[in-house]
């Protein structure tokens, strides 16, 4: 997700987090937020961490989704 505010309203935040998790994402702002120490600190390590649980087949699913992939 972007930075627009709409995405950051706690009317579709849920929905989107439900969404997501329907498809096998985490997503990835609460995983941030339940690390603050680590994310704070460590922001490049904690996006690299977070990015490893992204599956060749999760990458392929977003893609499939978002109309790129047949």
């Amino acid at each position: 997700m972007d930075n627009c505010g709409f995405h950051h309203a706690i009317l579709t935040e849920n929905p989107y987090v439900e969404m997501l998790a329907d498809h096998g994402v985490e997503f990835l702002k609460g995983w941030l937020r339940a690390r603050t120490g680590y994310a704070g600190k460590y922001t490049e390590i904690a996006i690299l961490d977070a990015l490893s649980y992204i599956t060749p087949q999760i990458s392929h699913n977003y893609f499939r989704k978002c109309g790129y992939v047949d």
